[in-house]
């Protein structure tokens, strides 16, 4: 049975107005390249997120010639249907709806429902810069952890302002934002490193043995509030001269270890393929572990892998409570038999 009833998009990347209606747990858009499978995915994951998967801006989401796009589905939640609802204006504006009424905290209105995007963008988590592994980490961790997001935001508008204290040469401005980032700092990092050993252990379990995996943390830095304190200040001269911040938990970074050997510098494509899947299968067993709704938003991501790790993706995402799909071309899977298809 469908949790999502139905998605409306209004003036959102290609569709000027649609409503789609859902009667499955599993729904299958299928369609040529270009005419918006990916759109319907993503709209998705932004009503339950405020962000894009794609990590695209406002602008990029709204169609041409329009000024702002809104997104609104209709969810059995507790028993009942309810509308939820969103509308982002390029001026940088939001609006957020439960029901009839506007909600005021974004706080009340993220995580109805939790979503896990495969996508073949999930290649540069193993092969990317240290930003792709950092955002995917700390979205895991706000998924499960309102506290972790707060902290983190704080943490990011400081840094923000901090940064631009810098550009200025306001040296006073900067010791005011390193407060709240030293309090929040050992926080973060303590929530990320637990993060990261659940990751670990969840991935060796899927591997079964056949390979040798491990996850390394690496914080730029490490210490408590008052090690953070010291620390911005014996960088502050140099980030006075750069007019920028050049430490803190916004460089952390993850490495990934196969066999011993660094996934990133000595992983083939394949096996790249491979533990991507599996941080996004492990993201997902942990998101299971919460009391809200997994939805799952596979595209077109079954095509490059081998039969046991299709048969794996397949039988992880079964236990979802709703599994979205886009397909070019329509794949022979047994496991999507008793699936919605939509053509677009």
């Amino acid at each position: 049975m469908a949790l999502i009833k139905e998605i409306t998009l209004r003036d959102f990347r290609n569709f000027e107005e649609k409503t789609f209606a859902f009667d499955s747990s599993d729904v299958v858009f299928t369609g040529r390249n270009g005419v918006g499978k990916s759109n319907i995915l993503e709209a998705i994951g932004f009503l339950s997120t405020l962000r894009s998967f794609r990590r695209s801006p406002v602008r990029d989401m709204v169609t041409i010639g329009k000024d702002s796009f809104e997104l609104s589905a209709a969810i059995e939640s507790r028993g009942r249907i309810q509308r939820i609802g969103v509308r982002e204006h390029l001026s940088g504006s939001r609006e957020l709806f439960i029901g009839r009424m506007p909600c005021r905290k974004i706080s009340d209105f993220l995580f109805e429902y939790r979503c896990v995007c495969f996508s073949p963008a999930d290649f540069a988590i193993g092969s990317g810069s240290a930003g792709v592994r950092r955002r995917f980490l700390d979205q895991l961790i706000s998924s499960n952890d309102r506290n972790y997001l707060a902290l983190l935001s704080q943490y990011v508008r400081a840094l923000s302002q901090r940064n631009r204290a810098a550009k200025m040469k306001n040296e006073p401005a900067m010791r005011a934002f390193e407060v709240v980032m030293a309090e929040n700092a050992p926080a973060v990092i303590a929530a990320r490193r637990e993060t990261v050993l659940m990751l670990e252990e969840q991935i060796r379990s899927l591997l079964g043995g056949k390979y040798e995996f491990s996850i390394r943390y690496k914080p730029d830095f490490d210490g408590d509030t008052e090690a953070f304190l010291r620390r911005f200040n014996s960088m502050r001269r140099r980030e006075l001269m750069r007019g920028c911040t050049l430490t803190g938990v916004q460089l952390d970074d993850i490495e990934l270890y196969l066999n011993g050997k660094s996934l990133r510098t000595f992983g083939s494509t394949g096996q790249i393929r491979m533990v991507t899947l599996l941080m996004r299968l492990a993201e997902y067993t942990l998101l299971r572990r919460t009391p809200a709704p997994v939805m799952v938003l596979a595209d077109d991501v079954t095509g490059e892998l081998d039969a046991a790790n299709r048969e794996l993706f397949f039988r992880i995402i079964s236990t979802a409570d709703m599994r979205f799909h886009t397909y070019a071309v329509l794949p022979s899977d047994e496991a999507l038999n008793n699936a919605q298809f939509i053509k677009l």
